[in-house]
């Protein structure tokens, strides 16, 4: 598996975008939710707020879990320009539960564009999919590279 691709040429269908572990804890969300300015979302703070929605402790805010998305995305391929991320919300997710997002190459345009098109997730500490989507790259070509 390749842990990291710097040009569009380094890229083939079915590669890997290696998971990336995060953990939401309360002091992130916290100050998440205050740089997004939603602090009146109780159900990322408090505890009573997140059991009316079903979870045990507050949830992390949507966002965010993009975000870490962003970052496997970023770490893998670091002069990619992340175009579309779009993704679907399976169930809520617990601060301080292992997240695990990563995705899989599934498309790749003309070498011209640069497009990669990756399936992304998010995998729970039960392995179950909380996330899933589609990450549209563009990815520069070697040709395009200046020459040391």
């Amino acid at each position: 598996m390749k842990t990291t691709v710097h040009y569009f040429e380094e890229v083939e269908l079915g590669d890997e975008v290696p998971a990336l572990e995060r953990r939401a804890t309360p002091e992130a969300v916290r100050l998440f939710v205050e740089i997004a300015r939603r602090k009146n979302v109780k159900l990322f703070t408090e505890s009573e707020a997140a059991r009316k929605v079903g979870s045990s402790k507050p949830i992390v805010p949507g966002d965010l879990v993009m975000a870490y998305i962003a970052q496997a995305l970023q770490k893998w391929a670091p002069e990619a320009t992340i175009e579309v991320l779009d993704v679907i919300f399976r169930q809520p997710m617990s601060q301080m539960e292992p997240l695990h997002a990563g995705g899989l190459v599934t498309d790749l345009g003309d070498p011209s564009d640069g497009r990669v098109t990756c399936d992304v997730f998010v995998i729970g500490e039960q392995g179950d999919r909380l996330v899933l989507g589609t990450a549209q790259l563009t990815m520069p070509s070697k040709e395009s590279a200046p020459n040391p």
